[in-house]
């Protein structure tokens, strides 16, 4: 894992729509609520699987601003990305979509 980092965080685990579900916006729903719940720790961090690859997941995450703080591989056959996205108070501002 991160060594060196001992800030708390909010961390946000197993999040899955189902499919005839996904596509309306409630990943973003429910991101938007948590990294607001987030702003009080500066920060919020997921995992993300690269192997087997989830490419959707990955692009929803950068677009909403995560980077990249660490890989580790979990088991022989998945290997995931910790990703973080830094959040001030100025961020829980409600974004606008069109």
């Amino acid at each position: 894992m991160v060594r060196g980092r001992a800030e708390p965080f909010l961390y946000l685990d197993r999040v899955v729509i189902a499919e005839s579900f996904r596509r309306q916006g409630l990943a973003s729903l429910l991101y938007d609520a948590m990294e607001e719940r987030a702003t009080q720790f500066g920060r919020m961090c997921c995992e993300v699987n690269v192997e087997p690859p989830n490419h959707a997941s990955l692009a929803f995450h950068a677009a909403r601003g995560y980077h990249e703080l660490a890989r580790y591989r979990s088991s022989p056959t998945k290997e995931v990305v910790l990703l973080e996205k830094p959040l001030s108070e100025s961020a829980a501002a409600p974004r606008v979509t069109r």
